[in-house]
């Protein structure tokens, strides 16, 4: 008798991460927005998402969390990011929306969280 397959999903779920960005510092490092990230992942049965944080930086400034995560987009790492809003990325919307696009590009899905 031979062992089926036919239980085991056929995909499985793309690696998730979630992109925080807070100005001016915040010493609890952004724990209310970590926690609606989680819970909206979970609500859409993806994987607890890597979290990238640039807590204490203004958007105009370098963001070396948001450039390793394109970075690891790029790489074909994750195929999801959460965000708590656009204004993460920029206070700019055309600066953010070109930073979804970029994202985008590489394959991989934004979800901005309600």
């Amino acid at each position: 008798m031979s062992a089926t397959t036919d239980h085991l999903p056929t995909t499985t779920p793309p690696r998730t991460a979630a992109y925080l960005r807070c100005f001016p510092f915040d010493h609890f490092q952004m724990t209310p927005h970590r926690n609606a990230v989680l819970d909206h992942a979970q609500a859409l049965a993806l994987p607890a998402p890597a979290i990238f944080i640039d807590n204490g930086r203004l958007a105009s400034q370098a963001l070396p969390e948001l450039q390793r995560l394109l970075r690891a987009v790029a790489s074909g790492f994750f195929g999801v990011v959460l965000l708590p809003g656009l204004f993460v990325l920029s206070l700019d919307e055309a600066v953010a929306r070109s930073i979804v696009r970029a994202l985008a590009g590489h394959g991989c899905q934004v979800i901005v969280l309600p």
